[in-house]
């Protein structure tokens, strides 16, 4: 198993959020101090070096224990390794000094974005390789895979690399400069967590609730095995991160991001789209057309989809919690931002749907078929199933934002957030309108000029006619509710 293409993804999210956090809150004067391109220098070196080095000895050492290999295999990575170390730790070792003579001479240099951007990045790069040997050593035990030297050297090295760093950062970097290093490993401990909890809930669904009787229950148990290696390896990272650390750091708008955003959101969206696959599957098999006569081969992936839904559910309840216990005053952006997010989501699922509908009506009208036919019943579940999905969780987060403008209209009215996603939604569905009503003029023209004009012109416009009914309709509502408010002072965004 390799969880290197996931880790990337959330190292690389991670480290967005790290940056996005240094450059808008105002530390970037941090930046501009004599001594920058030194610092660039000097703490690009230092990254350099710690992960030449410690490939070179986590490569060496995998060697020297050569189990699952010998020493004399592959002589071109040896001598790449021989050098990486030869070359890279003396080299280390004299930057190391150097940066500690530095720092002696003037403490406030663990507080510059290079010598925090410097531990986020080795702490991170190391915890991304350990949890990788990780991986391999757990599929030892629990999948019986073979033991390799290299696993048990990428272990002990980079484990080593990512503690001393870790230690070191929470030693010398105060809180403001950490958070983004914990919040990082909180993204990745809470991936992990994920993935392998939705496996494991899978696998036990899968041996109560067999869905294929020539399936054996070897099958469920190796996917509830690597459910529980992933989630063996991400638990403890999530927990020393997020549960010891960043739980507890002083709440800023990067803070309330992760929860709302990353948290909340992401475990509404597993949820709304995992539930919206098995609401359709049920739809289907009841009222449309399967395709198939075993109920076991077409509940498949039932077991996922459930497992989705429940663990995102999870996930949303603990970081709902979460909020409700940072006893925060007033409305943030960010909460706005999550709020409105969830909403256009729900939205545009809804509209997603009727235009299907539209869409079928037209189709059945124009060609003369019926509307309950074996594929287009099916394309009516769809459509019902989003607006069944979309529809109420547009309403309950729509009316909750009413609500709020209600109480307190200056506050709410003249938010940025606010104020974006009226523009964005009103400014597509213009355009979608604008598009579709082009479409529609064009198949019109062409038609009546070639003297084809008739029943089939509505249908080949069927898409653009329902697209344009929809679009309309959600245009002439949110500017509506924008030309109740334009007389409004927008405000910047606030620091929460």
């Amino acid at each position: 198993m390799n969880f290197l293409p996931l880790l990337g993804n959330l190292v690389i999210l991670g480290l967005f959020i790290f940056i996005a956090r240094k450059v808008f809150s105002g530390s970037r004067n941090q930046l501009t101090k004599g001594g920058g391109i030194r610092r660039f220098f000097q703490y690009g070196l230092l990254l350099a070096l710690t992960i030449i080095s410690g490939i070179g000895i986590s490569g060496l050492l995998g060697r020297f224990l050569h189990i699952g290999t010998t020493i004399y295999a592959d002589r071109a990575a040896l001598a790449l390794d021989s050098s990486f170390t030869l070359v890279g730790v003396p080299l280390y070792i004299a930057t190391a000094m150097w940066t500690r003579s530095t720092i002696r001479k003037d403490p406030s240099e663990t507080v510059t974005f290079g010598w925090n951007l410097y531990l986020t990045g080795v702490s991170i790069t190391a915890l991304v390789l350990n949890m990788n040997s990780q991986v391999n050593l757990y599929g030892v035990v629990i999948h019986e895979d073979p033991l390799q030297g290299s696993d048990i050297a990428q272990f002990i090295v980079w484990g080593a690399v990512w503690f001393f760093h870790f230690r070191l950062h929470n030693k010398l970097g105060r809180e403001e400069n950490t958070v983004g290093d914990h919040l990082i490993g909180s993204l990745i401990g809470l991936g992990f967590s994920f993935v392998g909890l939705i496996t494991v809930v899978e696998g036990i669904l899968r041996i109560i609730f067999p869905t294929e009787t020539n399936v054996t229950l070897v099958d469920s148990s190796d996917s509830l095995r690597s459910g529980l290696i992933t989630l063996l390896v991400g638990a403890p990272v999530w927990y020393v991160y997020w549960v010891r650390t960043a739980a507890k750091a002083k709440k800023e708008s990067i803070w309330y991001a992760y929860v709302l955003l990353i948290g909340v959101g992401g475990g509404v969206l597993t949820s709304v789209i995992a539930s919206s696959i098995t609401l359709y599957s049920i739809l289907v098999w009841f009222f449309g057309d399967t395709q198939s006569e075993s109920a076991a081969q077409y509940f498949h992936d039932a077991p996922s989809t459930l497992a989705a839904v429940l663990v995102g559910l999870i996930v949303v309840w603990y970081h709902r919690d979460v909020l409700g216990r940072t006893q925060s005053t007033g409305r943030t952006e960010i909460r706005r931002i999550y709020e409105y997010v969830i909403a256009s989501i729900g939205l545009l699922a809804a509209v997603g749907g009727i235009t299907m509908i539209l869409v079928s009506i037209v189709q059945s009208l124009s060609k003369s078929t019926q509307i309950t036919g074996p594929q287009s019943s099916n394309t009516l579940i769809v459509a019902l199933t989003l607006i069944l999905v979309g529809g109420p969780i547009w309403w309950i987060i729509w009316k909750s934002i009413q609500n709020k403008v209600a109480k307190d209209p200056l506050a709410e009215q003249s938010s940025l957030v606010r104020r974006i996603y009226l523009f964005v939604l009103f400014g597509v569905t213009a355009v979608a309108s604008l598009i579709s009503l082009i479409t529609i003029t064009y198949i019109s023209f062409n038609d009546l000029f070639n003297g084809e004009i008739g029943v089939a012109t509505f249908h080949q416009a069927r898409f653009a006619l329902g697209i344009l009914i929809t679009a309309l309709f959600v245009s002439i509502y949110h500017w509506q509710v924008y030309r109740g408010e334009k007389h409004v002072e927008v405000q910047g965004m606030s620091e929460k």
